[in-house]
């Protein structure tokens, strides 16, 4: 079975799941009013930033993967790579949203891929850790995405090294 075989298969057995749990609910295929997070500049970043992905070939298999260690916001597949996104969205048109992905930040998303990773048999997979940058003075012009591929390897959270590449 290929990565994109596999993937598919994931996001239909979610798809699947969250079906029976919406019934086991009472609430069928409604749609309910959006979520305090669903409203967030943050998570509107998220879909600007899955959006832009998709038009330029990925496939997203996960979006919002949580665990008690905290979330990766998109996961997605480029080719044969598994990627591992990061998105950050601020307003301010003159702010570097990615700066805000310090070591911390890089040694949790490193923690929670590997987690994501192991949960679907996807440690020998060829990976790689991206940061979109979105900024997005006014919601109602189109936003700047700044796309940094390879941002951080996962090995430099060890090594203290970290450089974007433009």
């Amino acid at each position: 079975m290929t990565l994109y075989q596999s993937c598919r298969r994931l996001l239909n057995t979610m798809r699947e799941w969250r079906t029976l749990a919406l019934t086991k609910m009472g609430l069928g295929d409604r749609s309910a009013p959006p979520t305090a997070k669903q409203n967030s500049l943050g998570y509107r970043g998220e879909l600007v930033a899955a959006d832009f992905l998709r038009g330029r070939g990925y496939q997203i298999v996960c979006h919002g993967y949580q665990t008690s260690d905290g979330e990766l916001d998109l996961v997605a597949i480029d080719g044969d790579v598994v990627v591992y996104v990061e998105v950050k969205t601020l307003r301010r048109p003159d702010s570097r949203p990615e700066a805000a992905v310090h070591r911390r930040k890089r040694k949790q998303l490193i923690k929670l891929a590997r987690i994501f990773a192991a949960s679907r048999g996807l440690l020998h997979q060829r990976s790689r850790f991206d940061v979109i940058a979105v900024i997005w003075p006014d919601p109602q012009q189109p936003p700047q995405i700044r796309h940094h591929i390879h941002a951080f390897r996962d090995d430099d959270h060890q090594r203290g090294v970290f450089q974007w590449e433009h």
